[in-house]
């Protein structure tokens, strides 16, 4: 059997997790100004940071045709 690789989520299910990963990032940050293994700690960040860079380079960014865009 192969595994599943067509997956629907929703725009917020995204959002739930690319906050949920922020936030991981933020705890093993504290981890490692408290001393624990920090070689351990940034492999683990750098692997989540690549996962959600990959996220973002998949989004379809939305502005609008008609209205002058202003980001922000």
């Amino acid at each position: 059997m192969k595994p599943n690789t067509n997956f629907e989520l929703s725009v917020k299910d995204i959002d739930i997790i690319e906050t949920a990963l922020k936030n991981k990032i933020g705890r093993r940050s504290q981890r490692i100004i408290e001393g624990e293994d920090p070689e351990m700690l940034q492999t683990e960040m750098k692997e989540i940071n690549e996962l959600l860079a990959r996220i973002h380079h998949q989004k379809t960014w939305y502005r609008p045709k008609d209205k002058i865009y202003v980001g922000g």
